[in-house]
């Protein structure tokens, strides 16, 4: 599940995971989403790997 954080005066919307624990490493989502015309940009990242 996806927890809204905040949305930037662009209309970026940012949002995060709860705290997962990956075989003793803890890592959160964020996802990041910007309206434009015909969709949406978008980008996502895992921390703290940051893949």
């Amino acid at each position: 599940m996806m927890y809204p954080y905040m949305t930037l005066v662009d209309d970026t919307e940012i949002v995060h995971s709860h705290l997962k624990d990956d075989n003793g490493v803890k890592t959160v989502l964020v996802h990041f989403e910007r309206p434009k015309y015909g969709g949406f940009d978008s980008a996502r990242i895992s921390l703290p790997s940051y893949t």
